[in-house]
Order: C-alpha cells, then structure tokens, then sequence
C-alpha cells in the first residue's frame, strides 16, 4: 500500500466533498470546517501546501473513508 501524503489541504478537502461532505460556515484563518450527516464531528483541514500523513489519516479515518477509497478518489482529482 502506498504512503498516504503529502498532498495539500485544499486537495484533501476536494476528496471528502466527493464523499458527501460539506465545507461549514465556520473557517478559521488557516483551517477548513467540514461537516457530514451522520458524521459524529466535523473534521478540521488544514489549508497548508503540504499536510503530514498523520493528518490525513486521521481525517480519513474520521470520516469513514477507506485508504482503497482514499486513493481510488485522490487519482481523480
């Protein structure tokens, strides 16, 4: 299985859009709020150029999304 990063904040946020997620009204100055029905919490993505695979991680896993999905959906964006 490959590694998880690095990708962007921006490019991680178009994958969980496809997903069913929505970016919230709240938006501090370098992260994105995200949220989901049925999601328990929203998920917190940091706006930078490069995020550490722990990032990801645990954001995927947060939202339910398997690492098959995770780079099923990352080759097409």
């Amino acid at each position: 299985m490959p590694k998880l990063g690095p990708i962007s904040g921006r490019d991680l946020v178009k994958i969980l859009l496809k997903t069913g997620f929505e970016i919230s009204q709240r938006k501090s100055n370098d992260h994105i709020c995200m949220r989901k029905r049925g999601c328990l919490r929203p998920l917190v993505i940091p706006d930078w150029k490069s995020l550490p695979e722990f990032v990801i991680r645990n954001n995927i896993n947060s939202a339910g999304i398997t690492k098959e999905q995770y780079f099923k959906l990352r080759s097409q964006i």
